[in-house]
């Protein structure tokens, strides 16, 4: 539920989740959704109908997981055990996971001859970090206790760094397995960024 401009990381998925949603709805598809963490927290089961679709956004707007850390692997295991005969996955994600390579092993697994949708949802201040001071850092998913050395141009680019090749790591993968990528910022318009990408 990060955010360092007037909306969080939270308030983007809400927006997604309800564009993406009426989009779908216009055309009588059944929308469903999971809600994650290193486990499935929340099953909302494939409907026709706003009923469902207001229900699930409603869920998300109040919603607080008991757990800090996130992982794809249970979820798409479960939505494989749904045996879903046809569907589009948009997942909706910072994308923050460990072990990214075994993600995208399970993701394509998922995949098949599916649509998938990863859209990486991010903020400017999770990488351009605060120069000329010393900051605490704490990962709210491990609990990790770091130290930030804003006098450091090697310490910022570092970091810099990390965040752009776990962008360029993901937007690569999807390129090769055939899957859609988009970004998008707290700090950017919805509605313009998803213009063009569903079909």
């Amino acid at each position: 539920d990060y955010g360092s401009k007037l909306k969080t990381k939270k308030d983007i998925v809400t927006e997604l989740l309800a564009t993406i949603g009426f989009s779908c709805a216009l055309n009588k598809d059944r929308v469903g959704a999971i809600f994650f963490s290193d486990r499935v927290e929340c099953y909302f089961e494939p409907q026709v109908g706003l009923k469902n679709i207001w229900a699930i956004a409603t869920k998300l707007m109040h919603w607080e997981s008991p757990e800090k850390s996130s992982n794809l692997l249970n979820a798409l295991s479960f939505l494989r055990s749904a045996r879903l005969k046809k569907f589009r996955l948009f997942i909706l994600s910072d994308f923050h996971f460990e072990q990214p390579e075994v993600q995208r092993e399970a993701l394509i697994k998922t995949k098949k001859n599916n649509r998938v949708y990863i859209i990486n949802i991010g903020d400017e201040a999770e990488i351009l970090m605060p120069r000329f001071g010393f900051y605490k850092l704490v990962n709210n998913e491990t609990g990790l206790v770091t130290w930030h050395n804003g006098f450091s141009k090697r310490k910022l680019d570092l970091h810099e760094k990390h965040f752009e090749a776990n962008k360029l790591f993901w937007k690569n993968e999807c390129r090769k397995s055939r899957m859609h990528y988009l970004e998008v910022s707290n700090n950017e318009d919805v509605f313009k960024k998803l213009n063009g990408m569903i079909r």
